[in-house]
């Protein structure tokens, strides 16, 4: 029987709820929204993942408000050092994690004599689980309705559901703030290691992929345009020199990954912020045709649909 959560009390959400899979009452013309357990443990893991990240960098966080003007209460960040030992054993549980440490992200209060607010982790986690919500029910409408490009159907959705929303992102944050510090280092700190690894080889590889793009991009420089030297140039010498004629002629038959570094680098040139701008721009031109299809760099992330809406990005 499908739960009307709306009518349950902040207290009453979990016992409600269970730990089996959600069953949501949504109004009349929505099919009941199911919220698995394995969807709820893979937002938990990223949750996990961010208090061992933490953990891991042995950074804490703290806002001070000693030199503070009467007109700005905004406080400044001090960052300190800290054994991770030390944070590991500093929290019992996510909750009390959430409420007192601080990821250094500021953001306008647009309040007199506050200037700024800063984000503890239980602001980034909030933020995280509203987003995973808002596509998790996106794709529980389309399961129902098919794709829906009309602005004014999503708006009216987003009316129905506000509430239902707010009070399904609250019971995901109880579930995560319930959680044990020491349980979340022993499932996943492996896995975070393994994850860091992984990353730095990945950077790694792209720094060793980028040199050799360099490389190639400064002997197309020295081989096409070596006349130009040290010269700066403008907007007005570009123009003057008739440089895009001549990118445009050298880029033609060049590799195309000479095209997308100089998209993403630029030319090696004494280039104004303009040029440099306009020279890419001529790179992305020319990469979009039929001569060149970029594979790389100008790959977007977007260009894999994942099976699942995406949970957490904290």
């Amino acid at each position: 029987m499908s739960v009307d959560i709306e009518k349950l009390s902040e207290d009453d959400l979990l016992p409600e709820l269970g730990t089996a899979n959600w069953d949501l009452l949504l109004p009349t013309k929505y099919n009941p929204l199911i919220v698995t357990v394995k969807w709820r443990q893979a937002l938990c893991a990223e949750a996990a993942d961010t208090f061992v990240r933490w953990v891991m960098g042995g950074t804490s966080i703290s806002i001070v408000h000693d030199s503070d003007p009467p007109w700005d209460q905004s406080g400044e960040k001090q960052q300190k050092q800290v054994d991770p030992d030390e944070l590991l054993t500093r929290y019992d549980t996510f909750q009390q994690w959430m409420d007192t440490e601080y990821t250094g992200q500021s953001r306008a209060s647009y309040m007199s004599g506050m200037g700024l607010f800063w984000d503890d982790y239980g602001d980034a986690i909030k933020e995280a689980i509203s987003d995973a919500v808002s596509e998790l029910i996106k794709a529980h409408l389309r399961a129902q309705f098919g794709e829906m490009d009309d602005d004014n159907w999503w708006d009216e959705v987003w009316e129905d559901l506000t509430w239902i929303q707010s009070v399904l992102e609250l019971a995901l944050y109880q579930v995560i703030g319930q959680m044990k510090t020491v349980d979340a280092w022993r499932d996943h700190a492996g896995i975070v290691i393994a994850d860091l690894e992984a990353e730095k080889r990945r950077v790694q590889e792209q720094a060793r992929q980028n040199a050799i793009v360099l490389k190639m991009i400064r002997n197309f420089w020295h081989d096409h345009f070596s006349d130009l030297g040290q010269q700066r140039i403008e907007k007005p010498d570009f123009r003057a020199l008739q440089l895009a004629d001549r990118i445009r002629e050298a880029l033609a038959d060049a590799d195309p990954q000479i095209v997308e570094g100089i998209i993403q680098f630029g030319l090696p040139g004494y280039f104004s912020n303009s040029v440099t701008f306009e020279v890419q721009q001529i790179a992305r031109k020319i990469a979009m045709s039929d001569r060149h299809i970029p594979d790389g760099l100008l790959q977007s992330s977007s260009d894999s649909t994942p099976s699942e809406p995406p949970l957490v990005n904290l």
